[in-house]
């Protein structure tokens, strides 16, 4: 999803889909460009987009830059969710992509697992869990 900072939103309103971004900074990660076109429309064509770019090859640094108000950046919500609770990092519009994209446990066939393995497990599975649940007040029911 599109995220800034509430500073961000405050002085450059939400990020309007079908426009020509007028008046937004969208910041990007180094060779995504086309997820920006991909899912989030005319408002991320070069061609007629009237956003600026700001391109980096760090995603730490495109979701600092996001938080430090200097633009609208891309967030996977694994990675930016407790910005969003803590209220650093913002939705930028309405718009929410589910791209399918897991994380996964994954232990090696030629062992069994020790017990520990499965309660670490476990916990990261419920906080995960806890974590989406904070989550759907500003997300909506689309995120559990």
């Amino acid at each position: 999803m599109p995220v800034c900072s509430p500073s961000y939103l405050s002085t450059h309103g939400q990020l309007v889909h079908a426009g020509n971004g007028e008046g937004h900074v969208l910041l990007h990660l180094t060779d995504a460009e086309q997820q920006w076109q991909d899912a989030w429309g005319s408002v991320a064509d070069r061609k007629t987009s009237r956003a600026k770019w700001l391109e980096f090859s760090d995603y730490a640094v495109v979701l600092q830059g996001a938080m430090n108000g200097q633009g609208v950046a891309l967030g996977w919500l694994s990675n930016v969710s407790t910005a969003l609770l803590q209220g650093t990092l913002v939705r930028a519009s309405d718009r929410q992509i589910n791209t399918g994209r897991t994380h996964q446990l994954v232990a090696p066939p030629s062992r069994p697992l020790r017990p520990i393995v499965s309660d670490i497990a476990a916990w990261m599975i419920a906080e995960m869990q806890a974590e989406l649940e904070r989550l759907h007040p500003l997300l909506g029911p689309d995120t559990l």
